[in-house]
């Protein structure tokens, strides 16, 4: 989905943040098929030792660290940013979109997963999270 909704050839070459990049799999994928120099974030340190080994094991140079959305800065640095299921995770997801689009150059590319309650027969009611599937980070 996200490969018809940005034009990558036109950013080959060009810079990528992931933030909860996970395992590195996108950095991965994206630094392969576009020639995307890619850096990806996670607060989970085994995370990125695991982005780390893969990325080594798939001959890619791309750069993992262990910081937090809410602050991490590298203000216009980047073409594209993934934030694939990270804002329920975070207490202020707000401050986290803000740290993004401020690490975006200006026209780059966000592209934003993240859960919504969709009620059919009410459009106002609130979906409230906490702990659901027993995640302790969901808010």
């Amino acid at each position: 989905m996200v490969e018809a909704a940005i034009p990558f050839g036109e950013i080959s070459g060009g810079r990528m943040l992931d933030v909860g990049c996970n395992a590195g799999y996108n950095c991965i994928q994206a630094a392969k098929k576009y020639g995307l120099s890619c850096t990806g974030i996670d607060v989970v340190p085994r995370h990125i030792e695991i982005s780390r080994f893969l990325s080594e094991t798939a001959g890619i140079n791309a750069e993992f660290l262990i910081a937090s959305v809410e602050t991490f800065s590298r203000p216009e640095k980047f073409d594209v940013a993934f934030h694939f299921g990270t804002l329920y995770h975070l207490s202020n997801p707000v401050l986290s979109l803000r740290a993004t689009f401020d690490n975006l150059r200006l026209g780059g590319y966000l592209a934003l997963e993240t859960q919504v309650y969709d009620h059919p027969e009410d459009a106002n009611i609130c979906y409230f999270m906490h702990m659901q599937n027993n995640g302790p980070t969901n808010f």
